[in-house]
């Protein structure tokens, strides 16, 4: 079960980090050396966002299915292959 949790914690921190990558894009969006089209930019945006929502969400349900798992004490994860 360890596994599973360290991959939902990796899929949860992997999300988190897009959202703030998104939040980060949005703050500095009217800086004036800006590079990208503000299209472009706001696609960017959106894109992160939506992405790291969906990331933590499935990290989320992963973590939930663990947690499930272990109670359950059937066993998963625990045998040697």
């Amino acid at each position: 079960m360890n596994r599973d949790k360290m991959r939902s914690g990796i899929f949860g921190a992997v999300g988190v980090y897009l959202i703030y990558t998104a939040y980060q894009l949005y703050r500095g969006r009217n800086a004036p050396d800006d590079a990208m089209a503000p299209a472009v930019l706001w696609l960017f945006i959106v894109l992160f966002a939506v992405c790291g929502a969906a990331v933590t969400v499935y990290g989320c349900v992963l973590w939930r299915r663990a947690l499930r798992d272990e109670s359950d004490g059937d066993g998963r994860g625990d045998k040697v292959r």
